[in-house]
């Protein structure tokens, strides 16, 4: 589970050293296995030219082979499947036991072999640093990464998708026969509405059909009750919201600096740290809230810069991952009508300002990503009911696609458990 959280949903929000983040930038090896310390590493390449990396899970135990495959994403986007936590043993342990004897396919995302062009990775620094203090954020990264273009190479279009899975599976002689996705591992289900798995099931994923302003607010929603359930400072919603904004406040007036992280702390840093929060387990959520309490001391700041960094992806110096533009490129599309006008709350300020690349998707490009879920796929969604990630609205979501759901009495956002249940819905 620890693998995995590091892994999954949409960032992973920590990291081992603040100017160390897991996210390097891309290695020279572009498209091949070189390097890679994962044997289970291959490579295929697209009809435009582009390799995408891969990994097929066999089964373990001995017994009958099957070519019949499972497709396992694991969110995103902006993860690296052979960055610093292979997920292999993990995701087999807790797999559904209908699962264990099926091949799972896992695709590394784009972004992780994309070269990263001079004036890209500029704008991208440059949107941390407004960002980061709260301030208003342009349009430059859209236009100088084309983020948005049929082409680009940070994130999974519906197109590439589909084509990556579907040329694996013929260079592996396997049929497609399952989906298992996990936070927005489940929103690229609808990438393969054509190849139409016989099954899905999908673990507290992101929803579907929703506008911009209902995404951001749900996430935000989902952020508040995380506060107000974590933090032992906090009684109440109001208690949390004073000690965030008071905290965030604070930040950007002193810009404190932190030993051995080259930027200082602004108010960003707190909504950014909290959004980290989501993917953490209770004793990091509880530290956090104690260090917002005591900023002065060292240790307290050092856990604030950590988290936000890993948000961000940060390393370097200003340096932003593209795990952050493979983001952008598959959640912008995915919720029409991003507003730029902030919220007056922190967490609200923040979200609208780091999704502030989204407000120049083009029409054609949001076109791409309307098909939804095919009927024909036996799809069932096991979501949590205070899952601080995913907005409430996604179960409804999905249930007016037709997908069966199940609400587990608790568990965290990034746990397989649930998966078991809906095996047992599906009858698999």
């Amino acid at each position: 589970m620890v693998v995995l959280s590091a892994l999954a949903g949409c960032r992973s929000g920590a990291t081992s050293k603040p100017e160390d983040n897991a996210a390097d930038p891309p290695s020279a090896t572009a498209g091949t296995c070189a390097g890679v310390r994962s044997p289970e590493c291959r490579s295929v390449t697209l009809a435009s030219g582009r390799q995408v990396r891969y990994a097929i899970l066999r089964p373990t135990a001995a017994g009958p082979q099957t070519t019949g495959a499972v497709v396992a994403d694991l969110g995103g986007p902006g993860i690296s499947l052979f960055g610093m936590h292979w997920p292999g043993d993990a995701l087999r342990q807790q797999l559904p036991k209908q699962l264990q004897a099926s091949p799972l396919l896992l695709i590394e995302e784009p972004w992780v072999t994309a070269a990263y062009p001079p004036e890209c990775k500029a704008a991208v620094s440059s949107l941390f640093h407004s960002v980061h203090v709260l301030a208003t954020t342009g349009e430059t990264v859209s236009t100088s990464c084309k983020l948005y273009d049929h082409d680009q190479p940070w994130g999974w279009t519906p197109e590439t998708f589909a084509e990556a899975v579907k040329v694996i599976l013929a260079t592996e002689g396997l049929r497609l026969d399952g989906y298992l996705g996990l936070s927005f591992g489940g929103r690229r289900l609808t990438y393969l509405r054509d190849l139409a798995p016989k099954w899905a099931i999908l673990v507290n994923p992101a929803p579907l059909d929703l506008s911009a302003p209902e995404y951001l607010s749900g996430r935000v929603s989902a952020l508040w009750r995380s506060v107000e359930s974590n933090c032992p400072q906090c009684p109440g919603r109001q208690a949390g919201t004073r000690l965030i904004e008071q905290a965030s406040k604070a930040l950007s007036a002193a810009q404190p600096a932190v030993p051995g992280r080259s930027v200082p702390l602004a108010g960003g840093d707190v909504a950014a740290a909290t959004l980290a929060l989501s993917y953490r387990d209770t004793a990091v959520m509880r530290a956090f809230f104690t260090a917002l309490s005591t900023p002065a001391k060292e240790a307290n700041r050092k856990l604030v810069g950590r988290l936000a960094d890993g948000v961000w992806s940060r390393y370097g110096t200003d340096q932003i991952s593209p795990a952050v533009l493979a983001y952008w490129a598959e959640v912008c599309p995915s919720y029409p009508g991003w507003s730029a006008t902030p919220p007056a709350d922190p967490l609200g300020t923040f979200l609208t300002e780091w999704h502030g690349p989204c407000t120049a998707l083009t029409p054609a490009a949001r076109q791409r990503w309307t098909p939804g879920l095919n009927s024909k796929v036996a799809t069932c969604v096991s979501m949590l009911a205070d899952d601080p990630v995913v907005p409430v609205q996604s179960v409804r979501t999905w249930r007016n696609a037709g997908a069966q759901v199940i609400q587990p009495a608790k568990g965290e956002h990034s746990d397989l458990a649930g998966a078991q249940g809906c095996a047992d819905r599906l009858k698999l």
